[in-house]
């Protein structure tokens, strides 16, 4: 029984560092665009320019998308682990 319960503890664990990751580059790549939105506008330059051309701004964009979907998933893990836990 107590072999299980390490487990699930060290679930849980693994869980909330994820998510507390995640959730710091999600915060920190949101500021950095928004920082970069404002010097394009302050400047009037293109935020092409400044990502290195169209694909590399989607490639931003896509970043942004990525941390938002796996911060998403490890709440939702974190959130079934716990009920699973209880």
């Amino acid at each position: 029984m107590k072999r299980g319960k390490t487990v699930k503890n060290k679930n849980l664990f693994c869980y909330c560092i994820m998510m507390s990751l995640s959730a710091f580059c999600l915060i920190v790549s949101a500021v950095l665009f928004y920082n970069m939105a404002i010097y394009v506008d302050e400047y009037s330059t293109s935020i092409d320019l400044i990502n290195g051309g169209e694909f590399w701004l989607y490639m931003d964009w896509a970043r942004l998308f990525i941390l938002a979907f796996l911060c998403g998933i490890s709440f939702i893990g974190l959130v079934m682990n716990n009920k699973d836990r209880n």
